[in-house]
């Protein structure tokens, strides 16, 4: 082939050639500090999956899988099961070859590796789907923002359902552009199957369903004459759709039960789990590790979570610009694949930006569509630029598009190594614990907390049940002169006061009529009042080529800073960003801290401080 033959060629192809390369980038930085935790799985929706997942056995007869009894049968329904049975089918064709594979004390790994692999193909969902709805310039330039975005690095280091909800999500609204596109039978069976997928993934996803029916309903209505008025026209396009809607129903249907069959043969546990999921979701049971989000704004705060944390500040603005861009594109020029397109992520936002559980990783599912909507933006600002500049001013808008888009890029990857930087370094609960196991003498009383991982870790000390003796309180217990008297005694008691996280002391703090006396004990030992001080508080931060980006979990508390966090503030430049979101910060980079006695208070000493 002549050079110039070559040229055309790569001129013509270089944007998937792109994309293709883009996947081991991807791959590398999902399973980079796979290991992050040495196995001790502080993630508890992981530890969770994995327990069950170890449980899980082929039943010996026919008769026994089609029963509730089977082993099969997960008896977890806060998931769906297809992630269960993938990484049980993967640990078992491991332990064929390698039988120590069978143990959770390996197969985690297997599993975070599924997860990194999920994630990983989610960046080439996204470009397939942003290429049918737009170009190959924002496939491309899509792709990129994802295989870089924080919360799909973070998400891709546990065992978690959320990765491959994502990738199941963008597969499905890709589809339904196609139902769109082409109305044909296959298309209707693949879009169904992927739902069905999905649904046996995580139910949440059910707004999927409106994705689904506003494909086939757009897809009719084109056909209809113009002369019709608009309801007319959508009730017309509904009726002709219904064989093929039922066709996508049907497939769905049965995927969901094939990948899931659990939740037709052991209904009644499936619908109590199912519950207790949308009871946690919406407030109505007051569960102890969502009260952090009492009193916390409707979609301001998921919104702040996802720009500032989950995407960073540049590409999140740019993503909600884009998205705003779009929805008035629509409304201008009436474009039907790109009502399918953000179909889903404004409905889900609608739905779940209203939630009373705001966990920032419920947003991933969302974040390939902002991608690809910055992308789109920029896109078009290149487009406008070319169109409507003339010599000096077209080349100066367009070299504004390109500085833009090198910022957004650059910070995007900055951020992402930056956030690699938590698992090139131990675990901060690791380096409490052997501050622990090397400070605290042998017979040391250790308070921690229950509802909180309790330090020293398990294996840090050579015999902690021997060196340590360990009292966990509940200090979301109700705040009664019984449990704060408990509380007393154990603080007098014990030699140190062992803070795994902000877990506790966070939402207990701002929930002063709440818990007024358990708010008091925090806000009285951060002061010292109590004869404790902190000697030890490591932490790892987010940081890179001498910026450090500090999660402060503290901010807006009314609780006093000790000596000890300012002097170990971190050199160089600081960009302080306020308070993440607990499930964002605890699992891979958390601040334990460690207090140590040094006065020994009488308990009416301490009762009497302990009095709000």
């Amino acid at each position: 082939m002549s050079v110039a033959r070559w040229r055309l060629w790569l001129r013509q192809h270089w944007q998937p050639l792109v994309a293709c390369a883009l996947l081991p980038v991807a791959m590398y930085v999902r399973l980079y500090g796979l290991n992050w935790d040495r196995g001790l799985l502080f993630h508890p929706d992981e530890r969770q999956i994995l327990m069950v997942v170890e449980r899980l056995a082929w039943p010996e007869s026919s008769l026994a899988l089609l029963s509730s009894s089977s082993p099969l049968n997960p008896r977890f329904f806060a998931y769906g099961s297809l992630p269960l049975y993938i990484l049980r089918l993967g640990v078992s064709l491991f332990a064929v070859r390698w039988p120590e594979w069978g143990s959770i004390s390996r197969y985690y790994v297997l599993g975070r590796a599924l997860s990194a692999a999920f994630d990983t193909l989610v960046v080439s969902a996204t470009y397939l789907l942003s290429k049918k709805v737009f170009d190959r310039r924002v496939a491309v330039l899509s792709a990129v923002f994802v295989t870089f975005t924080v919360l799909h690095i973070q998400l891709a280091h546990f065992y978690t359902v959320d990765t491959l909800l994502t990738l199941l999500v963008v597969l499905s609204v890709a589809k339904a552009v196609d139902v769109l596109q082409h109305g044909r039978r296959r298309d209707a069976v693949w879009l169904g199957l992927c739902l069905g997928a999905a649904l046996a993934t995580k139910v949440s996803v059910l707004p999927l369903f409106g994705v689904v029916m506003l494909a086939w309903t757009l897809r009719y209505a084109e056909k209809e004459p113009g002369s019709s008025g608009r309801s007319e026209r959508v009730v017309l396009a509904i009726r002709q759709a219904m064989p093929r809607m039922r066709l996508t129903l049907f497939a769905t249907v049965l995927c969901f039960l094939l990948l899931e069959p659990y939740a037709l043969i052991d209904a009644y546990r499936f619908a109590v789990g199912i519950g207790q999921e949308i009871a946690m979701s919406q407030g109505w049971y007051d569960f102890p590790y969502t009260r952090q989000y009492i009193g916390t704004a409707r979609y301001l705060y998921p919104l702040r979570q996802t720009v500032l944390f989950a995407m960073g500040l540049p590409l999140g603005l740019l993503g909600l610009f884009g998205v705003a861009w779009l929805v008035v594109r629509l409304w201008k020029n009436n474009r039907p694949t790109l009502g399918v397109f953000l179909s889903w992520p404004l409905l889900y936002a609608l739905l779940q930006g209203a939630a009373h559980a705001k966990f920032v990783r419920y947003a991933l599912p969302m974040l390939p569509f902002l991608s690809v909507s910055a992308a789109a933006l920029l896109a078009a600002a290149w487009d406008a630029a070319g169109r409507k500049g003339q010599g000096r001013s077209r080349w100066a808008l367009r070299a504004t598009t390109i500085l833009v888009t090198g910022v957004v890029v650059g910070s995007t990857v900055w951020y992402a190594m930056a956030f690699l930087n938590i698992y090139r370094q131990p675990h901060a609960w690791m380096e409490a614990s052997q501050w622990l196991c090397e400070h605290a003498p042998t017979g040391s009383t250790i308070l921690t907390e229950y509802w909180d991982d309790s330090l020293p870790v398990r294996g840090a000390c050579t015999a902690p049940d021997e060196d340590h003796h360990i009292i966990q309180v509940d200090m979301y217990a109700p705040d009664t002169e019984g449990d704060i008297a408990s509380l007393v005694e154990a603080i007098a008691r014990s030699d140190y006061i062992a803070l795994s996280s902000q877990r506790l002391y966070a939402p207990i703090v701002r929930l002063t009529e709440r818990y007024p006396r358990a708010g008091r004990y925090y806000r009285q030992l951060f002061a010292g009042s109590l004869g404790f001080e902190l000697v030890a508080a490591p932490a790892v931060y987010p940081q890179a080529c001498g910026i450090t980006l500090l999660h402060d979990p503290r901010a807006g508390l009314e609780l006093d800073v000790p000596a000890l966090l300012l002097e170990q503030r971190p050199e160089g430049v600081v960009v302080e960003l306020g308070q993440a979101d607990e499930s964002f910060v605890v699992y891979d980079h958390p601040q334990p801290l460690i207090f140590a006695k040094r006065q020994t208070l009488s308990q009416q000493e301490l009762e009497a401080r302990l009095e709000p």
